[in-house]
């Protein structure tokens, strides 16, 4: 499906979202786990329309992430788009820099789970909205 959008996330604010043209993929991982998804996204053609690393957290300070990509013109004949895929590789990089200090969904204290769901949901509202993505 051209033009298409899928929002990639651990963050189970997003789990209920349903909107025709995008696709949900729901991860039951850390926010590495994200990244390294939308990375291979964007190997087949995606272009990432979010920055990996909003709201400058660092892995050891916010355990969910979300990003949101569009899918390429002609899946069959795309162009890798270099600024994506650096951004997403650079962000890797940061991700490893740290991996003993990941703040994960299942580490999270109680008392932060819920204040890093609604960080992560209030950054990607902006993203959504520009997309034309209601929530």
């Amino acid at each position: 499906m051209a033009n298409s959008m899928v929002l990639i996330s651990n963050n189970p604010a997003f789990f209920s979202l349903h909107q025709e043209g995008l696709e949900l993929v729901k991860l039951d991982g850390t926010a590495y786990d994200v990244v390294v998804a939308g990375r291979d996204r964007i190997h087949h053609g995606w272009t990432l329309l979010n920055h990996p690393l909003y709201g400058n957290f660092r892995p050891y300070h916010q355990p969910f992430r979300s990003l949101l990509l569009r899918s390429p013109d002609k899946p069959c004949d795309f162009v890798l788009d270099d600024l994506s895929l650096s951004l997403v590789e650079k962000a890797l990089e940061v991700y490893m820099s740290c991996s003993d200090r990941w703040l994960t969904p299942g580490t999270s204290p109680k008392s932060m789970y819920d204040d890093c769901s609604v960080l992560d949901y209030d950054l990607m509202k902006e993203t959504l909205f520009k997309e034309g993505i209601k929530i």
